[in-house]
C-alpha cells in the first residue's frame, strides 16, 4: 500500500489522475486515456499519403530528411518529432500504433464521446452506468477467483465503474490559478508596457476561448492538463505494479488534448504534451522493469480530431484518431488495422478522419490476449451484443 500512496501523492502534484484496480498481476494492463480528442495527425502522421502536406497545410511536420523532422516508421506513418522516447520499442517490436481508431460515437461532444468511449457501448443511446474494463475485471475475477478487494476514493473514471471495485484513486486537476496571484504577477508588470499587454491579451485569449468552447471543453479537460509531468508519475506508477503482488490494473487520464488554438507542428504547446506522453510512457515501460516483457500500455483518446487545421492554427474535432499499444508481449513494429486516406474526398465532416478500427476491436485483442477473456465473456458480458466486433488481429 505504501506503493500506491506514493503513487496517488504524486498525482496530487501532476494534476494527472491515476485509478488502480485488481486483475491479473503478473500481467498488468494500464490504459492511457487522452482526455480532450489528440491530435493523430500530430502524433502519428500520415506522411507518405500524396495528400498529407497539402491537407495539412501549415500543420504540416517537418519530413525526416529534415533537421528535427518527423519519425519514419514504415514510409506511411511518422512519429512527431518530440517523441522519440518511444522509438527504441518500435525498434524493439514493442510498440504498435493504430493510425485511426474510433469508438462507434460519430458525434462532436467530450462527454458523449467519453461515455461511448468508457462504457465500451454501441452508441450514446446505449451507454451503460458501469464501464467495459470493470466488467473485464469482474470476469477475469470471477473466472480467477481472485475479484477486486479494497474502498473507492474519489471520482471514478467511467471505465473502471461497476461491481468490482478500484482499490486506489490519486490525483486531480490542479486548482485554477489564485486571482489574487494574478493580481500580484499584473502589478509586477505594471511598470512594463509590453509584458503587462502580453499578460492582459493572454487572459484576455484564454477567457474568450473558454467562454466560447463551453463546459463541454472545460470537462474534457479537467483530469489533468500537463502532459509534461507524466514521465514523474510514471516510474512511481511502474513501480507499483511492478512487483507481481500489486494492482494489475491501472488506468491513467491525461487531459489538456483538445487544441483548437494556436497548437504548434513539431514546437509549440502540443508538441511538448507529446514528448510528456513519450517520455512518460518509456519511463512507464522502464520502471516496469522485469514485468515489462508481460506487460501492455493502451493509449488512446474518445475521438481524433480535424485533418486540416482551422484558422485559429489549431484543430477541430474530428473521428478517427491514433492509438498505441505498448509492451512486451506486443507483437509491434508496425501498423495496426488498414490505413486511412488523407485526400479531401476520404475525410468525414469538418475534415474529419475516417476510422478504420472499432474501439471496441481493439479492446477485445488486449483482453483476449493479454488477459486470455473468453469470446463469449467478450461479446456477452464486456462488450455485450458485440458478437459482429472481432478483435483486432495482428496483435
Amino acid at each position: 500500500m505504501l506503493a500506491l500512496g506514493g503513487a496517488a501523492t504524486v498525482a496530487a502534484l501532476s494534476g494527472i489522475r491515476v485509478t488502480y484496480a485488481a486483475g491479473p498481476s503478473d500481467r498488468p494492463l494500464i490504459l492511457v486515456l487522452l482526455r480532450g480528442g489528440p491530435d493523430g495527425q500530430a502524433l502519428l502522421p500520415l506522411h507518405g499519403d500524396p495528400a498529407y502536406r497539402s491537407v495539412r497545410s501549415n500543420l504540416a511536420l517537418p519530413g525526416p530528411d529534415a533537421p528535427g523532422g518527423l519519425f519514419d516508421l514504415d514510409g506511411v506513418i511518422g512519429l512527431h518529432p518530440n517523441a522519440g522516447a518511444l522509438i527504441p520499442y518500435w525498434e524493439a517490436g514493442q510498440l504498435a500504433v493504430l493510425p485511426s481508431v474510433a469508438s462507434p460515437y460519430r458525434g462532436t461532444s467530450h462527454a458523449e464521446a467519453i461515455s461511448v468511449l468508457d462504457s465500451g457501448s454501441a452508441g450514446i443511446e446505449t451507454v451503460q452506468d458501469n464501464g467495459w474494463l470493470n466488467r473485464a475485471v469482474a470476469a477475469v475475477g470471477a473466472a480467477s477467483g481472485g475479484g477486486s478487494i479494497g474502498h473507492p476514493i474519489g471520482n471514478l473514471p467511467l471505465v473502471l465503474r461497476g461491481e468490482a471495485p478500484p482499490l486506489a484513486i490519486g490525483g486531480t486537476e490542479p486548482p485554477s490559478a489564485d486571482p489574487r496571484f494574478l493580481a500580484k504577477v499584473q502589478a509586477l508588470y505594471a511598470g512594463d508596457a509590453a509584458l503587462a499587454e502580453a499578460l492582459q491579451a493572454g487572459r484576455k485569449a484564454h477567457d474568450t476561448l473558454a467562454g466560447a468552447l463551453g463546459q463541454d471543453h472545460a470537462d474534457a479537460n479537467a483530469a489533468g492538463r500537463h502532459a509534461q509531468t507524466f514521465p514523474l508519475l510514471a516510474r512511481t506508477i511502474g513501480r507499483a505494479m511492478a512487483g507481481g503482488t500489486g494492482p494489475g490494473c491501472a488506468v491513467i487520464e491525461i487531459g489538456g488534448w483538445d487544441t483548437h488554438i494556436q497548437q504548434g507542428t513539431d514546437r509549440g504547446p502540443l508538441s511538448r504534451r507529446i514528448a510528456g506522453l513519450a517520455e512518460g510512457l518509456a519511463q512507464l515501460a522502464d520502471s516496469l522493469g522485469a514485468a515489462f516483457a508481460h506487460s501492455m500500455i493502451v493509449t488512446i483518446g474518445e475521438f481524433g480530431r480535424s485533418v486540416p487545421p482551422n484558422r485559429a492554427g489549431g484543430t477541430e474535432h474530428g473521428l478517427g484518431g491514433a492509438a498505441l499499444v505498448l509492451g512486451g508481449g506486443v507483437s509491434g513494429g508496425k501498423r495496426l488495422g488498414p490505413l486511412p486516406k488523407l485526400d479531401v474526398e476520404a475525410l468525414g465532416r469538418d475534415g474529419a478522419l475516417s476510422p478504420t478500427v472499432d474501439s471496441r476491436a481493439l479492446f477485445k485483442a488486449v483482453l483476449a490476449k493479454h488477459w486470455m477473456v473468453s469470446a463469449s465473456a467478450l461479446n456477452k458480458r464486456v462488450f455485450p451484443d458485440s458478437g459482429a466486433i472481432a478483435p483486432l488481429p495482428g496483435l
